[in-house]
């Protein structure tokens, strides 16, 4: 005859092993709660600071990527998180670093770039530009919040000095460029000059809109041009037809 087993006997076994291993079960949980605590009460809380910045390309009249946009944006995490930056903004926001003694400075430094981090999320393929995210964390949320406006100011403003800069040397490139086109516009004026006296070539009138007008010759040169290109069509057409005569004439 099967034997059958009731629930609420499984319980009962249960809360009766519960009862019997009660100090392996408290014992664990009170040094958890005890850790936990005192993690809580020893570690100060940190408040976070967070900007995100947009880098877009700078292109210029030719068409070619000057500054800015995707690779400026990978390397900001290199430039923004650089010692020598860090250390830049510190004194710059008159934080105790001078008079500390030089293991004390390259601690500080390294505690400041914990802290700091700097995110170039991948923005696709073809897109000329990238977004850049900040984010410092301090237990002062005021330090925390004037450290990130100033890395990210000096990191930005670097960024617009190298565009401008870019732009600076595109501008005087172009600038030498006109400036040698217009000396070889007038190099070619003055050979047209002396070959129109060489020729006995009467100057180039301008009519009452201030267009230049060919002289009478240049129209009689423009009809022996179309007449010589027609006599050159006629001529290839009578020089076909003596090929195919002669092709004839072999396959007699």
């Amino acid at each position: 005859m099967p034997v059958e087993v009731e629930s609420s006997g499984q319980v009962a076994e249960l809360l009766r092993v519960l009862r019997r291993r009660s100090a392996w079960i408290l014992i664990p949980f009170a040094i958890i709660s005890t850790l936990g605590i005192a993690f809580a009460i020893v570690v100060p809380k940190k408040y976070v600071a967070k900007t995100r910045v947009m880098v877009r390309e700078v292109v210029n009249r030719d068409g070619q990527r000057m500054v800015g946009g995707r690779e400026g944006g990978k390397v900001a995490t290199y430039l923004i998180r650089s010692p020598s930056r860090i250390e830049g903004v510190i004194e710059d926001l008159n934080w105790p670093f001078r008079e500390l003694t030089r293991t004390e400075r390259e601690d500080l430094v390294t505690k400041v770039m914990d802290n700091l981090s700097v995110e170039a999320p991948n923005m696709g393929i073809g897109l000329t530009q990238q977004l850049v995210a900040i984010s410092y964390a301090d237990t002062d949320p005021r330090r925390a919040f004037e450290f990130l406006s100033e890395v990210s100011r000096t990191w930005q403003d670097e960024v617009l000095e190298s565009s401008r800069k870019a732009k600076e040397k595109a501008f005087a490139t172009l600038t030498g460029t006109r400036r040698e086109m217009e000396q070889e516009l007038q190099d070619i004026r003055i050979k047209i000059t002396d070959l129109m006296q060489t020729h006995n070539i009467p100057p180039l009138a301008i009519d009452r809109f201030g267009q230049r007008t060919l002289a009478p010759e240049f129209d009689e040169l423009e009809a022996l041009e179309a007449k010589n290109a027609e006599l050159e069509e006629k001529v290839a057409e009578a020089d076909l037809a003596l090929k195919v005569q002669r092709k004839r004439y072999e396959l007699m």
